[in-house]
């Protein structure tokens, strides 16, 4: 079987979603990968001719060899434009990656403004001219109520491309139940729609070296985003009455200056701290690991958006064997095992006494620790798991391959005549 894959971005979502699956499925030998050298797009709008022709050369090559085309959601009319031109010009069946609920964003969410509904005012500018050698080289010249006008475009509808990339795809990849049934709705179909969850290879975490033990001291931190940022009420109550009570614990948390955080910081000085910076995708397990938690939070609030979300957090807390206290939301809810390998909390004293419990007892954090790390290298492992993606592509390429041929003999017959 040969796959084509090309990424969207350098992101975690292309992290986890493309690059390392992809990579365990070829180091395994169970399919060939054609792409280019990061598995990035390369642009055929090159200034020079011969460049744009070896790109061009170099996509055909990729096709031309390749059984199936997997992609993940992208956010460029350009790029969406070049994927479906690959799949349908070389017959290739089109597999795209969806790992979020880019339709149930509220205003308060920090991916509102990029996937909110647009308006053409918004995303195109129509101006009048006399001839078109006025229009510049990033307008199109065209007729709109018989004057002649120039139409650049000023921005990508991001939220409308990712639903048309949903809705022409031959298949969906995604992670969770909801996501399968939001876009198996939006599709009017669930045939074809794929649950992969996200998995971690054992060997990017085990080959780290394990800070120091903490002593007497407990570390209880959080390594959320600024995708995150609705949550961080849930986290400050959790943060003070971890501080208030317990005078032997330290509060850590990623890099967002939110006020009531640095309000905190302010009153426990020493014991209250940001961590300065973020780590890239490739980094990233050696930075989790630097930050050596004894105790890993997962707050969420209860929105269709987080409802979408997958259990990444409680995955990497766990393959470092860190007890996990976190939201009974469906990303969690579905996965952990209460008061087994984590701790599912509704309400505030559901925090506070599982909190409590496990600063109390080192034995119990090992305990919860360990059993977290035995389901993810069990059930969430990619060296495993990564035969879910091989059967969703054998699958799609026996149920859609000819069809896919089909289609491109139709595009080619239309075009010849």
């Amino acid at each position: 079987m040969n796959v084509v894959a090309i990424r969207g971005d350098v992101s975690g979502v292309s992290w986890h979603r493309m690059l390392n699956p992809i990579r365990e499925i070829v180091r395994q030998g169970l399919a060939d990968l054609h792409t280019t050298t990061d598995m990035l797009p390369e642009k055929l709008e090159q200034r020079d001719e011969a460049a744009a022709r070896r790109v061009q050369a170099m996509y055909t090559q990729m096709c031309m060899r390749g059984d199936v085309l997997h992609t993940q959601r992208v956010r460029s009319q350009e790029l969406y434009g070049l994927l479906t031109a690959l799949s349908r010009l070389h017959g290739l069946p089109y597999c795209m990656d969806i790992d979020d609920d880019i339709v149930c964003l509220d205003e308060g969410n920090p991916a509102y403004e990029t996937y909110k509904k647009r308006t053409d005012e918004e995303c195109y500018k129509v101006r009048e001219i006399s001839d078109p050698s006025e229009a510049s080289p990033n307008e199109i010249v065209g007729h709109r109520e018989g004057r002649l006008v120039a139409i650049a475009q000023l921005q990508d509808d991001a939220r409308e491309i990712s639903i048309q990339q949903v809705l022409s795809a031959d298949a969906v990849f995604t992670t969770t139940k909801e996501l399968a049934l939001l876009y198996g709705n939006m599709r009017k179909s669930h045939k074809h729609i794929y649950i992969l969850p996200n998995s971690l290879l054992p060997n990017q975490w085990d080959t780290v070296e394990k800070p120091d033990d903490h002593g007497e001291e407990v570390w209880v931190g959080w390594a959320g985003s600024t995708s995150h940022t609705q949550d961080i009420h849930l986290l400050v109550e959790v943060a003070e009455h971890v501080l208030t009570k317990w005078r032997h614990t330290k509060f850590f948390w990623m890099k967002i200056p939110h006020p009531d955080l640095m309000r905190l910081a302010r009153e426990y000085p020493e014991r209250c701290v940001m961590y300065d910076g973020w780590a890239g995708v490739e980094d990233w397990p050696d930075y989790y690991v630097a930050m050596n938690f004894d105790i890993a939070l997962g707050p969420l609030v209860d929105t269709p958006f987080n409802r979408g979300k997958s259990n990444l957090k409680w995955l990497e807390a766990g393959m470092c064997k860190q007890p996990f206290v976190c939201s009974r939301v469906a990303p969690y809810s579905s996965s952990i095992r209460n008061k087994s390998d984590g701790f599912l909390c509704s309400r505030p004293k559901e925090w506070t006494k599982a909190i409590d419990a496990l600063v109390e007892s080192r034995s119990m954090r090992m305990q919860v620790g360990g059993a977290a790390r035995d389901r993810v290298m069990t059930e969430f492992n990619m060296e495993t798991n990564c035969h879910l993606w091989v059967d969703a592509y054998e699958q799609v390429i026996a149920d859609l391959g000819d069809m896919a041929a089909e289609r491109t003999r139709g595009i080619v017959e239309q075009a010849a005549e």
